[in-house]
């Protein structure tokens, strides 16, 4: 879901309306194959306004058994371009709301160290962070259509700020992830495997 979440409401209210279109609600999850993808609204998270997503992820997170458990929203909970790290997001340590506190706050309460990988945006760049949340993977995409600078510190495995996007594919208990760049060349491929599988 992207950033000006007032319009979310005109997608949810669309699915009544297309036999295409299904985004029943503000977060969710649905299975495909052995992985469970969660879904997650940050803007409500970032203004503390996600009592009932609280609840419903963990309970999702939590009683879900599928070998992948894929976590996405639109801000990051780490990051190396200028919004920066939740909870410092701007620089902006300690005030509430644009220091994405409640960002972080969520992120370790509810899916870090649950999750195998979460997924975000919000920075205008391609990053496979080293850094994680307690065993989480950190992947932001966001130069789709425009890049910023990079000029964090966390970690990376690699971190582009050109166009491209990531392509993920998952495979039993290998999940792979590449990232692509606007020619369609592959310029980072990276690998996770899991101990176990579960069908």
């Amino acid at each position: 879901m992207g950033y000006e979440f007032q319009k979310s409401v005109y997608q949810i209210q669309y699915t009544e309306k297309s036999e295409k279109w299904n985004m029943q609600r503000h977060y969710y999850q649905f299975t495909k194959g052995n992985s469970t993808f969660f879904a997650m609204d940050t803007n409500a998270q970032l203004y503390g306004l996600d009592n009932e997503q609280r609840q419903d992820l963990s309970q999702w997170i939590n009683n879900t058994n599928t070998t992948w458990k894929i976590s996405f929203g639109h801000h990051p909970y780490k990051s190396n371009g200028p919004h920066g790290n939740a909870g410092q997001y701007h620089m902006y340590a300690g005030i509430p709301i644009i220091s994405g506190d409640k960002v972080k706050s969520f992120a370790e309460d509810i899916w870090c160290g649950k999750a195998d990988v979460y997924l975000s945006g919000h920075d205008h760049s391609r990053q496979w962070l080293d850094a994680d949340c307690s065993g989480t993977k950190l992947i932001i995409s966001g130069a789709g259509s425009s890049t910023t600078d990079l000029r964090g510190n966390n970690p990376a495995l690699f971190q582009k700020a050109s166009l491209g996007f990531l392509y993920v594919q998952i495979e039993g208990n290998t999940l792979t992830g590449q990232f692509i760049d606007a020619a369609g060349n592959i310029e980072f491929t990276h690998s996770l495997e899991k101990s176990h599988v579960i069908n």
